[in-house]
Formats: structure tokens, sequence, C-alpha cells
């Protein structure tokens, strides 16, 4: 479920959710280096004085370790317009994955890239999308705003 604010739509910021100590947010952005492409990444920043190890076990999530998704702006309900594990794209694995974050660090994890003609195809229209990353570190499922970008088939 997407967190939303006081007035019904997704926070201008990003949305973090705190676990074992380590600080993990999301972000979306269109790419700068290839255009027309989205970049989705999580970061993990730990604020304990010791190491802490995320453990990523994919069957939280329907069998899948991290969900992207984008939600058309001018929906005001929750329907999901983009999902690549929906499409395919991304298969299951059936495995745990475990993250060491050092103490006091901040790491990248989970980049997931897709150019803006996967996302909009040919019957979503061109406008500005909330993307999200629904994540479960060690079993803690949160679906995390990762940010709001404006789509158009010209690309990026």
């Amino acid at each position: 479920m997407l967190d939303m604010n006081e007035e019904g739509r997704p926070p201008l910021g990003a949305v973090s959710r705190t676990v074992k100590g380590v600080v993990v947010t999301a972000d979306a952005q269109l790419d700068p280096d290839n255009p027309g492409w989205i970049v989705l990444s999580l970061n993990l920043r730990n604020e304990t004085s010791n190491q802490v190890t995320i453990e990523w076990h994919d069957h939280y999530l329907g069998c899948f370790r991290f969900r992207p998704r984008a939600y058309y702006a001018e929906n005001t309900g929750e329907e999901v317009s983009w999902d690549p594990i929906l499409s395919g794209r991304i298969a299951c694995t059936g495995v745990r994955f475990f993250t060491d974050v050092p103490a006091g660090s901040e790491i990248v994890e989970g980049k997931f890239a897709a150019h803006i003609m996967e996302v909009l195809g040919d019957s979503l229209p061109e406008g500005d999308y909330h993307f999200t990353y629904t994540v479960a570190p060690s079993g803690e499922i949160a679906e995390l705003f990762a940010g709001t970008i404006a789509l158009t088939r010209g690309g990026g």
C-alpha cells in the first residue's frame, strides 16, 4: 500500500523504514547518462556502532526480493500502472540474500533500471508517475515512495 500524506497524495520526500538500526530509503530518477531510462535504488544507512546484516528473502513479497512499481499521478486510488513482476520482467529466485552494512556507513542496494517505454507501453498516458519500491528487509514489508517523474514518449 502506498504511503500517503494528509492530502491523500504520496509524500514529496522519500519515505524511510528503519530496520535493526539501518535506515532504508528509496530513490527514483531519470538516468542522466542514459536518456529515456529510469533508475530505482535503495539506500541503506547504518546508524548503529555495529555492522548489521539485513536479510532479503523474496518469499515475503510473493517470491520477489524488491518490487518496483509506478502509479499514475492523476489516479486518486491505489491502482498500479506499472509492475515489472506482473509483466514477467523479474523472475522468481526463491533465494535468500544478505547485505552487510558496516557501522556508520551508507550503501546502495537493489538497483533497477527500466526504459520509459517499458513503463508507458502503448496504453498508459504521458504525465507524472509516482514510483515506489516495495521491500521486506528482515521480514518487515514496506512500500517506500521513491519519487515522482514526468514521463513522455519522447523519453527523458
